[in-house]
């Protein structure tokens, strides 16, 4: 995060960076170890459902946990000293960087573009405005990101690679590309192919663009558009990747997003999904028959990322006919707290 110059601000983000220590450490595990141990005493605790949600409902370490979950990412980005407030004292210089000349064709914005709906229902990460609230917005995100597992370059590093290791691409879709950073991992680990950026938020796009690496800045293009309508023209790419985007949609949009991707594919084309372990997989529902279906000429490769607060579903993407890389899992089914940010 941006350090304000004055020691008050600096203060407050030390604090912030104090208290969420303790959120994702000391007070996770005493929250585990008493799922854990209910647990073991009541097998109807060892899988998410009624029983479960219930049980989380009326613990208190839960309830506290949420709290922190979702206030401390309010003290993020709001507030005097918030990541929000302390970019906008550097409004014109980031907004300057923004309109530096670009390669021909490498930002394609639609002046026209309608996000979908759900898009400005809420503060998406409780980012004020959300992504396309403000020209700032891409600078903003960046920068909440920062210390993150989203933050860190090597979760897309090491997903591309291991998208992308046995296999050669032409051409490939990254939906929800946000500032560029799994595109750039994607432009490495597949040298010889273009990348096409989809992302519905025009400051993420144009900071995506602006800080493409030259030596990638020949081989990517960035385009406004709905992740789950791209306009694009069907079997088209070898592969259509998503990091860390199905968390922030509602089920019926997560749905027609992998129509979509099932449908820009070239038969016999991979599909990469990082997920952030959401509650629902829906994704086995759309594979299975029709578009797993077409019948073994498309084959979906889901790479799952698991946050420590959230188990990944993976056996359920398995039932898809997707094949599953494990990065890191957790072994709690602990979910995400009530009222908690949604966030990559």
């Amino acid at each position: 995060m941006p350090i304000p110059n004055d020691r008050a601000g600096g203060a407050y983000l030390r604090f912030l960076g104090a208290c969420r220590a303790y959120w994702a450490e000391p007070l996770f595990q005493a929250l585990r170890r008493e799922v854990d141990a209910a647990a073991a005493r009541n097998p109807a605790l060892r899988v998410s459902g009624p029983a479960f949600d219930a049980f989380l409902a009326g613990l208190a370490t839960h309830q506290y946990f949420g709290w922190f979950e979702r206030h401390l990412q309010r003290m993020k980005y709001s507030g005097r000293w918030g990541i929000a407030a302390t970019l906008e004292q550097r409004r014109a210089s980031l907004l300057a960087t923004l309109d530096a000349p670009l390669p021909e064709a490498m930002l394609m914005l639609d002046p026209d573009f309608e996000p979908p709906a759900y898009y400005r229902e809420f503060d998406i990460h409780q980012h004020p405005g959300g992504l396309d609230g403000d020209e700032l917005a891409g600078f903003v995100y960046r920068e909440a990101v920062g210390y993150g597992i989203v933050g860190k370059p090597q979760l897309h590093e090491r997903f591309a690679t291991l998208a992308m290791r046995d296999r050669q691409a032409g051409r490939i879709a990254d939906l929800g590309c946000g500032f560029g950073r799994a595109a750039f991992a994607f432009a490495r680990a597949a040298p010889a192919a273009s990348v096409d950026g989809i992302d519905a938020s025009a400051a993420c796009l144009r900071l995506a663009a602006q800080s493409t690496p030259a030596s990638l800045a020949p081989s990517i293009r960035f385009r406004q558009a709905d992740a789950a309508a791209t306009g694009l023209p069907a079997a088209s790419y070898d592969v259509v990747t998503s990091t860390m985007l199905l968390h922030e949609m509602p089920e019926d949009a997560v749905l027609r997003l992998i129509d979509e991707s099932a449908r820009l594919l070239v038969p016999g084309a991979r599909r990469s999904i990082s997920i952030s372990s959401p509650r629902r997989t829906p994704c086995c529902a759309r594979c299975s028959p029709a578009t797993r279906g077409a019948t073994t000429s498309r084959s979906c490769s889901t790479t799952a990322a698991s946050t420590r607060r959230r188990p990944t579903r993976v056996p359920a993407f398995a039932t898809c006919g997707s094949r599953t890389s494990r990065k890191r899992t957790a072994r709690s089914t602990i979910p995400r707290a009530p009222g908690g940010c949604r966030g990559r």
